[in-house]
C-alpha cells in the first residue's frame, strides 16, 4: 500500500487527483496542470515534499564521511547547504540530494522518495561511528515556489527573508494562524501541524496548492534534471543528464 503525506485528506478535500509516486500517493493534479503551471511561474505555490527521504547525520566525523559519499563538496560553515550526487563504490550516481550543514558534526539531508531505504542502507554499511536517523516521517517537507514566494513568506514572517541568499539556510518563525511556530523547535508530529496555517491553498495570502508535476515543470526552462530519475547506477555525475 502508497505512503501517504499528513498533508493527504486535506489535499483530498481541495479536489485532488492522485497517482502513485515512489511509494507515496501524492497530488497529481487540483484544477489542471497547464493552469497550475502557469500560476507558479507567475505568482507563488505551495507543494507538499514531505515524501521526500529526510536524513540526519551527526557525530564529529560526520563531515569526512558524508564527504567521502559525494561528487561534490560538503559545506563546513553552518546553514549552508550544498546539491550533489551521492556515489557508490564504482563512483556512480545512487541518487542527487541536498546537504545542510547544521553544524560541524550535524547535517541534513534530503534525498528522493524512491531511492530512499536505498540510500539509508549504503550509507549504514558505508558509517564508522557516525549516527543516521531516518527522519522522514517525523517532519513534513514544504516548497514554496515561484517569483512571488520571498513576498508571500515574508507575509508569514518577521524575519528578513529576502536576506536569505540561494542554498543557505536559516532559521525562521512563522506566524501560523494563532501560532507562532519556529524552525528551532519543531510544532509537533505532522498529525498535530495539520490545519494550523496555511500549510495549503490559501488565497488571502496569494499562495496556490499544488501537485509535484507543477514543480517538477518548473525545471524545463532552465534545463534541471528531474530530481528521482532512475540513475540505474551505471552512470557517473559527468555522464548524468542535466
Amino acid at each position: 500500500m502508497a505512503l501517504r503525506t499528513p498533508l493527504y485528506e486535506t489535499h483530498q478535500s481541495a479536489g485532488a487527483t492522485f497517482i502513485e509516486f515512489g511509494g507515496w500517493e501524492m497530488p497529481l493534479q487540483f484544477r489542471g496542470i497547464v493552469a497550475e503551471h502557469l500560476a507558479v511561474r507567475a505568482g507563488a505555490g505551495l507543494f507538499d515534499v514531505s515524501h521526500m527521504g529526510k536524513i540526519l547525520v551527526s557525530g564529529p566525523t560526520s563531515w569526512a564521511f558524508l564527504n567521502r559519499l559525494s561528487a561534490n563538496d560538503i559545506p563546513r560553515r553552518p546553514y549552508r547547504a550544498r546539491y550533489t550526487h551521492l556515489l557508490n563504490d564504482q563512483g556512480r550516481i545512487i541518487d542527487d540530494v541536498i546537504v545542510t550543514c547544521l553544524a560541524e558534526d550535524r547535517f541534513f539531508m534530503v534525498c528522493n522518495a524512491g531511492p530512499r531505504e536505498g540510500v539509508l542502507a549504503w550509507m549504514n554499511r558505508q558509517a564508522g561511528s557516525e549516527t543516521i536517523d531516518d527522519l522522514t516521517f517525523d517532519y513534513l517537507c514544504l516548497a514554496l515556489q515561484g517569483p512571488k514566494a520571498a513576498r508571500v513568506l515574508q507575509l508569514l514572517s518577521q524575519a528578513d527573508v529576502g536576506a536569505i541568499k540561494g542554498f543557505t539556510g536559516a532559521y525562521v518563525d512563522l506566524l501560523l494562524g494563532e501560532r507562532l511556530g519556529t524552525g528551532r523547535t519543531p510544532l509537533g508530529p505532522p498529525s498535530e501541524m495539520v490545519g494550523r496555517g496555511p500549510f495549503v491553498g490559501d488565497a488571502d495570502q496569494g499562495i496556490e496548492d499544488f501537485c509535484f508535476v507543477t514543480r517538477t515543470g518548473g525545471r524545463n526552462p532552465r534545463c534541471w534534471r528531474g530530481g528521482g530519475d532512475p540513475t540505474d547506477r551505471a552512470r557517473s555525475p559527468r555522464h548524468a543528464p542535466p
